[in-house]
């Protein structure tokens, strides 16, 4: 996917600005920033779910030849887990209470496939079972809030992965679980990468993740890139103030 020249607005003041990256295939990409540095609204700016409020002023995301910015909603609903797949920051709030884990996956094959109901359980358990969940059935019968933050972050990876979809834009996969759990997401990850032959844009505040998991990394402060490479060359040889001053807090 090329994101070129993206940049969106909010009340007339850009909050993203001029935005340009690559993510290759069979890479994970990372953009990385602060609180309020635009990285988390360029992602969800791809599929068009930005809140209301939010605008897309201007630029382009080219995904196997078409621009996502500019297709029609049903072509892009299509897209839209089947091709690209979200991960969002807090699965507790991105699973709907009141319907269980094993249902909401299974929504995935009602949309896209015409997989009776016995084949879409069947597959839910293996996509549980894939992301190293030990008892699926359990999992696929609990409603979100009985699941541990470890255990639903990586249901909601088994619905990202569903379809097979070609790129995850994974939005702080990690940030809310504990240092244990946030290795065990990181080697999933790597793990579906080369299992599924996907990509991933990978959104984070943490240059620690980024060293464990990223190909390349792009650093955005204030809205802008303002550093991106090679995840060795510019953790090794960081050259903007702002991307030292992240460096600082990875122990």
């Amino acid at each position: 996917m090329q994101i070129k020249n993206l940049a969106v607005s909010v009340n007339s003041k850009k909050i993203v600005d001029d935005v340009s990256l690559t993510v290759e295939e069979r890479s994970i990409f990372a953009l990385v920033g602060g609180s309020g540095s635009g990285k988390s609204t360029t992602g969800l700016a791809v599929l068009r779910l930005l809140a209301p409020g939010l605008e897309i002023k201007s630029g382009e995301a080219i995904f196997g030849g078409r621009d996502l910015l500019k297709i029609g909603a049903e072509e892009l609903r299509q897209v839209r887990g089947k091709e690209i797949a979200m991960v969002f920051q807090e699965p507790l709030y991105a699973f709907n209470p009141v319907l269980t884990v094993g249902q909401q996956i299974e929504e995935v094959f009602t949309a896209h496939t015409d997989f009776l109901g016995e084949k879409r359980l069947e597959e839910t358990l293996r996509l549980l079972d894939i992301v190293g969940i030990k008892d699926p059935l359990r999992v696929h019968k609990s409603y979100p809030h009985q699941l541990s933050g470890g255990m639903r972050q990586r249901a909601m990876i088994a619905q990202a992965v569903a379809l097979k979809p070609r790129l995850i834009i994974a939005d702080e996969p990690t940030s809310s679980l504990d240092v244990t759990l946030q290795a065990r997401v990181m080697e999933l990850f790597l793990k579906l990468r080369d299992e599924f032959d996907l990509s991933v844009l990978l959104i984070t505040h943490d240059l620690g993740v980024v060293q464990h998991m990223a190909d390349h990394v792009a650093v955005m402060n204030n809205g802008k890139i303002v550093e991106s490479g090679s995840s060795g060359e510019v953790l090794k040889n960081p050259k903007h103030q702002y991307t030292r001053e992240l460096l600082s807090y990875v122990s």
